[in-house]
């Protein structure tokens, strides 16, 4: 069985008790989304990259799927890197979208990210996360996509809305306690199929630079380069992104 599959383990269900593989048809005159399934994960379970991407393998056995056309966009794009390295024979083709991919942050986000990790980590420091104003944070620092038009005060709320609760800091916790800024030792050379790069230039988190290298190494890539768009391409510029899709799934 094949099917063409979009990993959204981004911020709409990272820390929640379950990770959520969520598939688009995006053919002509098909849209919406469909959630197949879930994978539960248990309180404290580990959110290391080994663990995270085999967890994709996990998802998509439970589905039946061998193989499939894997999108990912963010932290679902690093998985994606990572989950085509170690089952290239599973993935058909390989779109990445605004990602650390097979690199890691320019300073500035490497250092809060990797403090972040050092807090989740120690067992004193980590109690002050299931108490602090993270949803109130994280609406600020994201303000800014409010203002771009990538997200209306609902879509907001779908990203950072399970921060107001502790169970929701206590998976933000975990999260960042098995996260690592470091880059990781993935072999790019194992990945063969035809994959698409679509990157919003504008993203200073995640820069230009990583898909214009991510695309040199892959050895069948098109990049595809989203003049002003930021880390949300696909809410911000979705008629692009999906024309870019299309022509992926057709490659």
């Amino acid at each position: 069985m094949c099917a063409t599959v979009r990993i959204r383990f981004d911020d709409t269900c990272r820390g929640r008790d379950y990770r959520t593989l969520a598939c688009f048809d995006v053919a002509p005159g098909c849209s919406g989304l469909v959630r197949l399934g879930r994978v539960r994960a248990s309180p404290g379970s580990r959110c290391d990259y080994e663990s995270e991407v085999a967890l994709v393998a996990a998802l998509l056995d439970s589905f039946g799927v061998d193989r499939v056309d894997l999108a990912g966009h963010d932290y679902g794009g690093y998985l994606a890197v990572g989950f085509a390295a170690a089952h290239p024979d599973r993935v058909r083709r390989l779109a990445i979208l605004n990602s650390r991919a097979h690199r890691t942050f320019p300073l500035p986000y490497y250092l809060l990210f990797a403090l972040l990790g050092v807090q989740a980590r120690h067992p004193i420091l980590r109690r002050a996360l299931p108490s602090a104003p993270l949803g109130t944070v994280h609406r600020h620092a994201m303000k800014r996509y409010v203002r771009q038009g990538a997200f209306d005060t609902a879509r907001l709320e779908d990203y950072v809305g399970w921060l107001d609760t502790r169970s929701g800091r206590e998976r933000y916790a975990d999260y960042f306690a098995g996260y690592s800024v470091r880059r990781q030792s993935t072999e790019l050379s194992a990945i063969r199929c035809p994959s698409a790069i679509i990157w919003g230039d504008r993203d200073t988190a995640c820069p230009f630079t990583i898909a214009e290298d991510l695309a040199h190494q892959l050895p069948d890539a098109t990049l595809t380069r989203i003049a002003g768009a930021d880390h949300y391409v696909m809410e911000e510029r979705p008629s692009e992104v999906t024309d870019a899709l299309l022509v992926w799934l057709q490659h």
